[in-house]
């Protein structure tokens, strides 16, 4: 039986086909990553069991469902890749990516999913942070460089929504989650909780259905 190959649908060739083979490049990183991890020994404790250049690979294509549907929309409105804004948009992304990890952390760390928080965690120890706004900072100037290239409409509806999204408190700013060195001990302790939870809650449930006795 064969695996559904989607670089076939527009050639490995096309730019359409380099992003969806870079979304397999993704998938088959991403479950070897999180194998790692999983059996993993704690951080401080021994040196990394991944690479840097692994780990940022596997970043640089995590969105790459976000590609191809930017690249299907220009060949459905039947117009040239516009370059600049690719590349803009793809930096874009990078760091959108690496925002969303830190709000998901916690999860990922559960579910043994892909994480860049987690992973440089798993490469730096405790400079895990500093490492990673390193990468950050690296990210936004080169996002400020293709932004600056973009068409001036192009750069005003940029600046709208992301003052739109910005909206909240604090949503606008990097914010670290505590990092979690053991985790192992942290999912059993997480899902020892939650099973704590549900039995008080079946318990209560249970209570408020049975009817009282005269």
């Amino acid at each position: 039986m064969r695996c559904f190959d989607p670089t076939r649908t527009h050639g490995r060739g096309s730019a359409t086909g380099a992003a969806a083979a870079q979304g397999l490049r993704y998938w088959l990183l991403e479950q070897d990553i999180c194998r790692r991890l999983l059996h993993a020994p704690r951080p401080l404790h021994t040196s990394a069991q991944l690479t840097a250049a692994e780990v940022l690979e596997c970043h640089a294509a995590k969105s790459f469902d976000y590609r191809v549907l930017c690249l299907l929309l220009f060949r459905l409105t039947k117009k040239p890749y516009d370059e600049a804004l690719l590349s803009f948009l793809r930096l874009d992304e990078m760091l959108v990516d690496i925002s969303d990890d830190l709000v998901d952390y916690e999860d990922d760390v559960l579910a043994n999913s892909f994480n860049i928080f987690r992973c440089y965690i798993q490469l730096y120890g405790r400079e895990a942070e500093l490492k990673l706004v390193e990468r950050i900072s690296s990210l936004e100037e080169q996002h400020g460089l293709l932004l600056a290239g973009l068409t001036e409409d192009m750069r005003e509806h940029y600046w709208r929504r992301h003052r739109e999204a910005s909206e909240g408190q604090g949503s606008d700013r990097w914010v670290f989650p505590p990092p979690i060195y053991d985790e192992a001990t942290y999912r059993e302790r997480i899902r020892r909780e939650e099973a704590q939870a549900q039995e008080v809650a079946v318990a209560v449930f249970a209570q408020s259905v049975v009817p009282t006795v005269p």
